[in-house]
């Protein structure tokens, strides 16, 4: 990317200020710092940077639409399933806003009947194009015959690079366990047929990835992340943290079709690297206007129709105020969208009035319970609402990619440092 001396020099100061790290609890508001103290175990003040520690986007003053909060804590793998217990227990036991403006989301922990698969899958060598050694096709075949899965052409011997990264993200999702706070408490899962326990402790000693999402806010539910990691693991996770960031940029590419995502992900290296002038074009874009605004909404209306799909038969008076207020935070900011995009918005805006906000008021007031055909309806919209912001992003991202002649594939050095 060419600028001239003094824009470059201008883009160093705004990098400052824009990755200026906030400070904890200084810069956090109330209902940040309840989700982060919520979802982790034991927490206290004097621990913070020394047994746990928050990571990402939302840590920098200038990312104002980051607004996942994420979190790793220290703790040894023998500790892990306590710990996750514990989390849960004082959440529900003790009823600190659980259920009324805190909900548990996406836990996970261990792996599924499909585990083996993993062993053959390697990693994509971006360098050389092409799978490492560790990517084993005959393996893979005879294991996808065995599981009785359909489509083993996709299992290539010499993979394209969307070809490779398709198909591990298939095996991903295979694998990957997810546990309700239920199964939690109670320790264990039955396996598929139906009497074999897999108990939590024998999860977090196979586990890829141990980690419990909570819900939570007063105006507007955010989200906050714990990932569970004993030392080791951490030290792992950070040699790889450049390269599974810039593997997940290329799975944004060509797997999900999610190019603003993709524009994420490279303005994290970006900013890791201290690539300021790049780094600062694509804060402007991925973080400053509309885009920003439609990108943070359409996570924002996902939540709430996961506490309203997994929670409606457990949402009493109190609750569905806070949900209310989450609908009309959405509504808010779709409101702040004046230009040639504003017609959707404002369709976008009476759609979540009608088809969302309507119903809860109607339900907060006694008159309408929850029935299977208004979660449809509500689930059916929001994925809607998903695919129409994602469509709007996406080819502004495009144009901007174009536009800024972005070829993502050369940024491979930004992991190579």
């Amino acid at each position: 990317m060419l600028v001239s001396k003094a824009e470059h020099n201008e883009n160093k100061k705004k990098f400052k200020i824009l990755f200026t790290e906030k400070v904890y609890p200084e810069d956090y508001i109330a209902s940040e710092l309840q989700l982060i103290n919520r979802v982790i175990n034991n927490y206290s003040l004097n621990s913070y940077k020394k047994e746990w520690f928050l990571f990402g986007s939302n840590t920098y003053v200038g990312n104002i639409y980051a607004a996942d909060i994420d979190a790793y804590q220290l703790i040894e793998k023998k500790y892990q399933a306590t710990a996750m217990k514990n989390i849960l227990d004082t959440l529900i036991n003790m009823r600190l806003g659980f259920l009324q403006y805190q909900f548990i989301g996406d836990i996970k922990c261990g792996l599924t009947q499909y585990r083996e698969l993993k062993n053959y899958i390697g990693s994509y060598d971006f360098k050389k194009n092409k799978p490492d050694n560790k990517y084993n096709p005959k393996e893979l075949k005879f294991l996808w015959r065995h599981f009785g899965f359909d489509n083993i052409e996709q299992i290539r011997d010499k993979p394209t690079i969307e070809e490779y990264l398709k198909l591990k993200y298939e095996i991903h999702q295979l694998i990957t366990r997810r546990w309700t706070y239920t199964e939690v408490l109670q320790g264990f899962q039955l396996e598929p047929d139906g009497y074999t326990k897999y108990s939590l402790d024998e999860a977090v000693y196979e586990s890829e990835l141990t980690k419990i999402d909570l819900y939570g806010g007063y105006f507007y539910f955010g989200e906050a992340t714990n990932v569970l990691m004993d030392k080791e693991d951490n030290k792992k996770a950070l040699k790889l943290a450049d390269y599974s960031v810039y593997e997940n940029l290329m799975m944004c590419i060509y797997v999900k079709k999610d190019y603003f995502k993709a524009l994420k992900r490279l303005y994290a290296l970006c900013r890791k690297k201290k690539e300021y002038d790049l780094a600062v074009l694509l804060h402007k874009f991925c973080q400053v206007g509309d885009n920003a605004i439609f990108n943070f909404c359409k996570g924002l209306m996902n939540i709430g129709n996961y506490i309203i799909q997994n929670y409606s038969n457990k949402l009493v008076f109190t609750n569905q105020y806070y949900i209310s207020n989450h609908y009309e935070f959405i509504q808010f900011e779709l409101q702040r969208i004046f230009n040639i995009k504003s017609k959707i918005a404002i369709e976008l805006l009476d759609n979540i009035n009608t088809i969302i906000a309507e119903p809860l008021i109607k339900l907060y007031n006694g008159k309408l319970s929850i029935t299977p055909e208004i979660l449809k309806s509500i689930n059916d919209f929001t994925e809607n609402f998903d695919k129409t912001i994602t469509d709007i992003v996406n080819k502004d991202s495009l144009r901007f990619i174009e536009e800024h002649k972005i070829d993502f594939h050369k940024y491979l050095y930004l992991i190579e440092k």
